[in-house]
């Protein structure tokens, strides 16, 4: 018996064949928008990761404080403690005889006081050593001197060989002119010349420096000075070379500091038997070897970078 077709039916299957195709093509269409954009979306996330140059490098630099390296030592390399120098001494010789002895010693006859005469002298050099990675100057100061002195004037009635001038000690010109106890050396020194007296200085000190080979003075205005004129040339030596100093580099100076008391001082007026300055020689032997009169001498050694705004740089 052959099969019976019912319109509707055959209907509705067609009908439903024909929705199911629909709904296929549907998602194949957003299947392939789906792969267009995600290939859009990568091709830009490739673009925007690795389609440019980039070139990098690292700076760096390192270093170190400059040396300073200033000491001081003797003349045998030790180092110096401060105030701890032999420029005097106790005694004196000469050809291996003893011309000057001090007897103020302790009771085993050591630690005897430091003295000065008449025909003494000495030197006490010192050296400065080390590295210097800056360019500086060396200053020269007198920070103490208690130097004796003989204030003088010739005498209006009484003189005679060997007692031709007044003289006074430091203590007595204070005391005779009314000068406060805490006057200056140069105030002293005012007022005395103001009231017709001279000064006699007998110790002449020179400052010499041994630079490599080369030994020289430091100066030709630091030879053969009393400590006060010493102190001013000094201070003109330091002005005059403030500016120079010294190129980094090793230090390799030697300075000596040299005293002398000369049995010829010759003073104004004196004779060539030089009886004038034996006479205040002979006063300061008999009045200035007291505690209170005691010669002090003091050098200061400064070194002062020189500053620039080293505007240059190798």
């Amino acid at each position: 018996m052959g099969a019976i077709i019912h319109p509707v039916h055959s209907t509705m299957h067609k009908k439903l064949v024909i929705e199911g195709g629909e709904n296929r093509m549907k998602k194949k269409g957003m299947a392939l928008g789906a792969l267009l954009m995600a290939v859009a979306i990568t091709g830009y996330s490739v673009s925007g990761t690795y389609a440019k140059y980039i070139s990098s490098v690292d700076l760096t630099d390192e270093a170190r404080v400059a040396k300073w390296g200033f000491n001081v030592t003797d003349e045998n390399g030790d180092p110096i403690s401060d105030n701890k120098v032999n420029l005097f001494a106790s005694s004196y010789y000469n050809n291996g005889n003893k011309y000057v002895q001090s007897l103020n010693c302790d009771v085993d006859g050591n630690n005897c006081d430091k003295v000065v005469a008449p025909g003494t002298h000495g030197t006490y050099t010192f050296k400065l050593a080390g590295e210097m990675e800056t360019r500086y100057n060396l200053s020269f100061e007198i920070d103490s001197a208690n130097d004796f002195v003989v204030y003088y004037k010739a005498k209006t009635t009484g003189a005679k060989v060997g007692d031709q001038f007044d003289k006074r000690t430091k203590a007595e010109i204070i005391a005779e002119l009314s000068l406060a106890s805490t006057a200056t050396d140069k105030e002293i020194s005012d007022a005395a010349k103001t009231a017709g007296y001279s000064e006699y200085r007998p110790l002449r000190y020179s400052i010499t420096y041994t630079r490599g080979n080369d030994t020289t003075d430091l100066s030709a205005a630091l030879k053969n000075l009393t400590a006060d004129k010493l102190a001013a040339a000094l201070n003109k030596y330091n002005a005059d070379h403030a500016a120079t100093g010294f190129a980094p580099g090793v230090m390799n100076q030697q300075y000596a500091i040299t005293w002398e008391w000369a049995t010829e001082n010759k003073i104004d007026g004196d004779d060539a038997k030089f009886s004038l300055v034996d006479e205040l020689d002979t006063f300061a032997g008999q009045n200035l070897s007291k505690e209170s009169d005691k010669v002090e001498f003091g050098i200061k050694v400064t070194a002062t970078q020189i500053a620039s705004d080293f505007s240059e740089a190798n």
